[in-house]
C-alpha cells in the first residue's frame, strides 16, 4: 500500500529539477591534516549539485545531490588525488491540516573531507577536529508540530546523530582513540502566545549519546523561552534552563563520578537596522550556553558560544557579509582532562576553543551566475583556563568564488 501511495504522489505531483555548480579557488595558510602546523597552500573546490523538488497537496520533497572535489597543493597525507566527499540531503514537508505541520530533513556525508570540510560536518565551533582521511556522518532529523488552540501549540522533535571515522585504527591506541559516535535527542514541548508579539515555551530535551570507546551519557534539559517581536524590524529569543547529564556505562572511577548539573541558555537577536531605495543593512548576535557531546575528544561539557553577523546589499545585485562565531568549553566533564604528551595522538588534538571569521562580497552579475570574493580567518587552541594558553592552528585565507545555475538567482536586496 506504501509504494502504491509513494506512486501515486510521483505521478501527480509537480516535478521540478534544478542544477547549480560552485566553483572556488583558495589560497593563503591553514593546515593540511588536523594537528599539523598550518602551511602555504593553494586549492580548488569544485561542487556540483543537482536538486528534484516534488510538490504535491501540501507536500513538499526536496531532494540533493552532490559531490565536493577538492585539490590542494601541498597535498594532504596519503592523497594520490582530488579528495570527494559526497553529500546528499531530503527534505520534507507536509501539512495534514491547516494546525498539524510534520518536517523531516536527512543530511549524509561519505568520502575525504580535508581540513576546511571538517567543520561544515561537525560545527564550525568544533574544538579538536580529527586526523582522518575518510568519514561518512548522517543526522536525521523530524519535527512535528499541533496547534490545539488559537495561543498554544504541542512540538515534539527526535534527532538522530552519527559520525564514524573509516579509516584502520592503530591496535596500540584502538581503546581511546574516538572513531564513532551517536547521539539520539528527542524533545517534547508546548508554546503559548500570549499576544501577538510575545510568545512563551517550555521544553524536555533527553540525549543519549555512545562514543566507540564503550563511553556513554545521559542528559536532561528542561528550558522556558522568550521569544518576542520587539518592534516591526527587531526581533529577540531569550532561552534559560539547566542540563543534567550522568555517564552509564564508563570505564573509569573518574567518569562513573562525573555527575553534573549545568544551568544554560541563550540570547539572541535580529534587526533589521535600515532600509532605503536600494540598501538594505541587517544585523543579528547571539551568546549562550549549552551542553556539548564532543564528538572527538569523546566528552560531555558545558560550552560557551558567540554569534555575530551583519548583512549589507546594496542595488539589489551587490552583497557585503561579515560573520564570526566563537566556542569553547567551559569546563571538562564526564572525562579527565588529558594528560599532555611531547607528542600528541595520532588521531586528536586536544582543542576545545575554535573561532572563525568569514567576510565576502559578492555580486550577482547575471540571473544564473554570481561572483564572491572573501576570506576565512580562524584558529583552534585547548580551554581557555589551560596553562600557557595559545592558539596553535591558525587559517587565514581568500577565495573567489563563482556560483552557476539554471535557477534565477536570489537578489541579495529583495
Amino acid at each position: 500500500m506504501g509504494a502504491v501511495v509513494a506512486a501515486l504522489f510521483l505521478i501527480s505531483a509537480q516535478v521540478e529539477v534544478e542544477a547549480t555548480a560552485t566553483s572556488e579557488s583558495r589560497a593563503g595558510q591553514a593546515p593540511i591534516v588536523a594537528g599539523t602546523e598550518s602551511r602555504a597552500f593553494v586549492a580548488q573546490v569544485l561542487r556540483p549539485v543537482v536538486e528534484l523538488h516534488l510538490r504535491e497537496r501540501g507536500v513538499t520533497l526536496r531532494l540533493a545531490y552532490g559531490p565536493r572535489i577538492f585539490w590542494e597543493t601541498p597535498r594532504p597525507i596519503d592523497a594520490s588525488g582530488p579528495l570527494v566527499l559526497h553529500t546528499a540531503i531530503l527534505r520534507l514537508e507536509a501539512r495534514a491540516s491547516r494546525t498539524v505541520i510534520f518536517t523531516a530533513t536527512a543530511e549524509g556525508s561519505l568520502g575525504q573531507p580535508d581540513y576546511t570540510a571538517l567543520p561544515q560536518l561537525l560545527g564550525m565551533t568544533q574544538g579538536a577536529l580529527p586526523r582522518i582521511a575518510r568519514v561518512a556522518s548522517g543526522t536525521i532529523r523530524a519535527a512535528l508540530a499541533a496547534r490545539v488552540t488559537r495561543r498554544a501549540q504541542l512540538d515534539v522533535m527526535a534527532q538522530a546523530f552519527r559520525w564514524q571515522s573509516l579509516d584502520t585504527v592503530d591496535p596500540s591506541s584502538a581503546a581511546t582513540a574516538i572513531t564513532s559516535q551517536s547521539v539520539v535527542t528527542v524533545a517534547p514541548g508546548a508554546t503559548f502566545r500570549v499576544d501577538p508579539r510575545d510568545a512563551l515555551g517550555f521544553h524536555v530535551a533527553v540525549a543519549g549519546a555512545w562514543y566507540s570507546t564503550g563511553v556513554r551519557y545521559l542528559n536532561v534539559t528542561p528550558t522556558a523561552s522568550w521569544a518576542a517581536q520587539l518592534t516591526a524590524l527587531e526581533s529577540m529569543r531569550l532561552s534559560l534552563g539547566a542540563s543534567y547529564a550522568r555517564p552509564f556505562g564508563a570505564t573509569s572511577d573518574a567518569q562513573q563520578r562525573a555527575t553534573v548539573l549545568s544551568p544554560v541558555g541563550s540570547l539572541d537577536v535580529d534587526a533589521r537596522v535600515a532600509r532605503w531605495e536600494r540598501v538594505l543593512l541587517q544585523l543579528s548576535a547571539g551568546t549562550g550556553v549549552d551542553f556539548f557531546f564532543d564528538p572527538v575528544v569523546g566528552t560531555a561539557t558545558p560550552r560557551g558560544l558567540a554569534r555575530a553577523a551583519a548583512t549589507l546589499a546594496v542595488a539589489h545585485d551587490w552583497q557585503l557579509a561579515l560573520r564570526g562565531d566563537f566556542g569553547t568549553a567551559l569546563t571538562s566533564v564526564g572525562a579527565p582532562t588529558p594528560t599532555p604528551t611531547p607528542t600528541p595522538t595520532p588521531t586528536v588534538m586536544q582543542d576545545l576553543t575554535a573561532y572563525t571569521v568569514v567576510g565576502s562580497v559578492r555580486r550577482r552579475a547575471f540571473d544564473n551566475l554570481s561572483v564572491e570574493l572573501g576570506g576565512v580567518w580562524g584558529d583552534r587552541g585547548p580551554a581557555l583556563t589551560a596553562p600557557m594558553f595559545a592558539f596553535h592552528q591558525p587559517q587565514l585565507w581568500v577565495f573567489l568564488g563563482l556560483v552557476a545555475s539554471t535557477r534565477n538567482l536570489e537578489r541579495p536586496a529583495d
